[in-house]
């Protein structure tokens, strides 16, 4: 009876254990979930805030960036229209001042040009004169052996 009366205490004990032990895992569990919701809630704030500070400094530096770019832009643009001012002026006068040079270094080889010109033209005209001479020449030739011929016929028959 000893026996049965210590296994039945060891039985209510075992059971009141038992039931404390389920009771305690239980609460465990419920605690453990509400602490893990608040651990990740808590985790989840920080990744949160760092995830929305990381954008606005990359949407910062994107603006930045583009800021920085339309001001080269307009700086290339205007170094370009400079250099197309300066191009175009230097053309310009490189042009002027071409013909004038052109003209004064080719003024010798102008000269040379019109002493030839000028010689092969008289030499033309020389050569029209020379053979509007030889035209005369043998006309007046013919004519003279004509007048001659004439002359004897006259003669001849004069005599």
């Amino acid at each position: 009876a000893l026996m049965r009366l210590v296994q039945a205490k060891q039985a209510a004990a075992f059971v009141s254990w038992r039931d404390v032990a389920r009771e305690t895992g239980q609460v465990r569990f419920k605690m453990g979930g509400a602490l893990q919701r608040m651990l990740h809630r808590a985790l989840g704030a920080a990744w949160n805030k760092w995830y929305g500070s990381a954008m606005q400094a990359k949407e910062e530096q994107r603006k930045l960036k583009q800021a920085l770019m339309r001001l080269v832009q307009i700086k290339q643009a205007a170094a370009f229209v400079s250099w197309r001012d300066v191009a175009r002026e230097t053309g310009q006068v490189r042009f002027k001042m071409g013909g004038a040079l052109q003209r004064m270094l080719h003024r010798a080889l102008g000269a040379a040009w019109n002493k030839w010109h000028g010689s092969a033209m008289q030499a033309k005209v020389q050569a029209k004169q020379a053979a509007a001479f030889v035209s005369w020449r043998d006309v007046a030739r013919e004519t003279g052996q004509v007048r001659f011929k004439m002359w004897r016929c006259i003669a001849e028959d004069a005599a």
